[in-house]
């Protein structure tokens, strides 16, 4: 045994350095004995009364270890950030302690979000064996933490000058994504984490500073991203906004900080979006008006580094005709997305068109969405767009005609696609779009011979099958 049990200061300077052993329990539990057993004596216990005490104590010391060794769990409504790094000796260890890990869990602590992160420092002996990321991953499981840094530092002789080299790999909890969103994730980790670095001992203190900075601005706007990823926007908007402060009067020089002051307006971006894309959902349940203000506050606040991207496009047209039935302006922005690889701008478009009376290219431009990708929920949310507005403007029952051919050659739904197509020929002053009266005319025959019934039938020439005018 290192120290002897007659030497209570060097039993006590061992028990420190090695609580997390056995052996440390097992010493603490033999040096207590013969003060128990004196105690007990001098209190002229009985047998049975001094063994219930002897194992009573005993239990109590071993509950008190394995307690003591047990690591933290992230508290209820924090953010649990893990930093496990271990180092080659006992200087080193201090080092990295006093010069990074605290500077780095002030800078964590500091902001908006500060006060929403539960820190947890992993000690040495743990730290020493995350080397993998699966090791990393059962340490955030058992710390129900959400980010962990972990990695090792180590005090080389390099070129004839001593350098600390640290090693430094980092994860993220977020719920299930897209593949193509997790891998965006891992290539901004990549790109953005401090995964390998060399400091000279002669600068060292200010080059821990600049580190932990570094990781911290990183570990912030990673862990935005993945709390959008989760859905909690409040929460990656402050840390966002956290690191979009952090980087006033930052060197821009600096390649990564360079790189995340151009990022995070696009990040606050995303999360805006996002603000008005739910906002526009309580809208179709609700139909509030209230609903309809508040997506047009989100969209406003979009910074220009994203406002312009497809998404909040797509938004933008549907709050301008919500809002203000303002068809040109949703057509004109909508126009710079005519070589999209997508189809929801044309459904937009071709409401847009028929909304003023111009079915002829409101169909083209269906036809030409049917040659594009829609997510297959579109065509059953364009129907229920389009008989809320006959709801609200009976008058525009030229959206019969439409619902038809969605119906028809989006959802396979015969017999609506006919029932719509009546609709439309038995409203309105039949002098009114005659040539889509006769088409419509001629689909309701070409459907009903493709039924069982009617299986000879053939597509009839359409004057509309030309090249969609966008």
């Amino acid at each position: 045994m290192p120290a002897s049990i007659t030497d209570p200061a060097k039993w006590f300077d061992f028990l420190q350095k090695h609580w997390h052993r056995r052996i440390a329990l097992i010493g603490t539990l033999l040096f207590l004995t013969p003060f128990l057993i004196l105690i007990m004596n001098f209190m002229k216990f009985n047998p049975v009364n001094g063994g219930l005490t002897y194992i009573i104590v005993v239990l109590f010391v071993i509950l008190c270890w394995l307690r003591s060794n047990q690591l933290p769990r992230t508290a209820k409504g924090k953010i649990g950030f893990v930093i496990s790094i271990s180092a080659s000796d006992e200087a080193e260890r201090i080092k990295i302690k006093e010069d990074f890990i605290t500077i780095l869990y002030q800078l964590l602590k500091s902001g908006t979000s500060g006060h929403s992160f539960h820190i947890i420092t992993v000690p040495e002996h743990i730290a020493s064996t995350i080397v993998t990321h699966d090791d990393a991953q059962k340490l955030r499981i058992q710390c129900r933490a959400h980010f962990v840094i972990f990695g090792r530092v180590r005090l080389r002789t390099i070129n004839g000058k001593e350098e600390h080299v640290l090693d430094f790999e980092g994860m993220v909890a977020h719920r299930p994504v897209p593949i193509d969103v997790k891998e965006f994730l891992s290539m901004e980790f990549t790109e953005l984490y401090p995964r390998r670095l060399r400091i000279g001992t002669e600068n060292d203190v200010f080059s821990f500073e600049f580190t932990s900075e570094w990781m911290n601005c990183v570990a912030k706007y990673i862990i935005g991203i993945a709390a959008a990823c989760s859905g909690d926007l409040d929460y990656a908007e402050i840390l966002q906004n956290d690191v979009l402060r952090l980087m006033e009067g930052r060197d821009q020089a600096f390649p990564v900080f360079a790189k995340l002051k151009q990022r995070v307006p696009i990040r606050l971006g995303e999360v805006r979006y996002e603000r008005a894309k739910r906002a526009y959902g309580n809208w179709l349940t609700t139909r509030d008006p209230a609903d309809i203000a508040a997506m047009g506050n989100h969209l406003n606040s979009i910074p220009p580094a994203y406002a312009k991207e497809y998404q909040p496009i797509i938004l933008k047209s549907i709050h301008l005709f919500l809002s203000k039935r303002d068809v040109n302006g949703a057509i004109s922005i909508l126009k710079n997305y005519k070589n999209k690889s997508e189809g929801i701008w044309l459904f937009n478009m071709a409401f847009l068109n028929a909304y003023v009376g111009n079915l002829r290219t409101a169909i083209r431009q269906y036809r030409a969405a049917m040659k594009l990708k829609v997510d297959e929920h579109a065509p059953h949310d364009v129907e229920e767009f389009m008989r809320w507005l006959l709801e609200q403007e009976p008058d525009k029952y030229q959206f019969y005609y439409c619902l038809g051919f969605v119906s028809w050659k989006f959802r396979g739904d015969l017999a609506r696609a006919i029932s719509y197509l009546e609709n439309f020929l038995s409203a309105g002053d039949t002098h009114d779009f005659e040539t889509e009266r006769q088409l419509a005319n001629s689909w309701i025959a070409e459907i009903r011979q493709t039924t069982p019934e009617h299986t000879d039938g053939g597509m009839k020439l359409d004057p509309y099958k030309t090249t969609p005018e966008t």
